[in-house]
This record gives C-alpha cells, structure tokens and sequence, in this order.
C-alpha cells in the first residue's frame, strides 16, 4: 500500500487545484502561474503528467511492456478527463471544446514522455549488457 501513497497524492494534487483553487485563487497566485500564458500553460500539464506516469511505473511496477504502457497511458487519460471534467463544472461558462481536448493530449504527451524517460534508462543499460 505505501508504494501507492505517492500516486494518490499526486492525482490529488493535479485535481484539487482545477476545483477548488481555481475559484479563490488571487491573481498573484502560484496557482494561476499555469495560466499566465498557453506556453506555461503546456508546460506545467507535461511536467504533471509526466510525473504522474512515473509514479504509475513506480506504484504498479511496471515493466515497459506494451500491454502495461496502454493501460497505463489509459489511465492517464482518466485523470486528465477528471481534471478537465472537474474544471469544467466549476467553470461551467461554455461547453467542453478544444480547449479542452488540446489539455488531453498534452496530458498523454507528458505521460508517454514520462515513460519513454524512465524506460530508456533501462533499455539503455539493456544494450551494453549485449
């Protein structure tokens, strides 16, 4: 159970700020830095989730086999969908977009470079064993 405790709290951590800070956040906030502009924006959605996809190698122990990084990039997508859905409902000032849809793919971007960073490693030190 440990090993899952810093997954948890990360998915907590992308979540909670799309609900709650968004709507009491000051402008000067650390909170709003992701959207002082579309670079920083993109920039904070690939640093979380590939950090998120680094802790699912870690907390479900995954190999890097295909099977695994489908099914975990799936779940990838279902924390950004929750994010992006949780956001919409404190928002709720239009409908779900491209706003939203260009936020998920960032999101599985970020998290299959999280992978590709942590499984190169090992494929690398693969290869000089050869």
């Amino acid at each position: 159970m440990k090993r899952y405790l810093p997954l948890i709290g990360w998915v907590l951590l992308i979540i909670y700020p799309s609900t709650t800070f968004l709507k009491k956040a000051r402008s000067g906030s650390l909170v709003n830095l992701a959207y002082r502009s579309e670079g920083a924006h993109i920039a904070v959605h690939l640093l979380m989730f590939f950090v998120l996809a680094l802790l699912v190698v870690y907390s479900f122990q995954l190999q890097g086999t295909r099977r695994e990084i489908g099914f975990a990039l799936l779940f990838i997508l279902g924390v950004g969908v929750v994010q992006e859905g949780l956001q919409f409902l404190v928002s709720a000032d239009r409908l779900i977009g491209w706003p939203e849809l260009f936020d998920l793919g960032v999101d599985l971007i970020g998290g299959a470079l999280g992978f590709a960073f942590r499984f190169s490693q090992s494929l690398g030190a693969g290869a000089h064993k050869l």
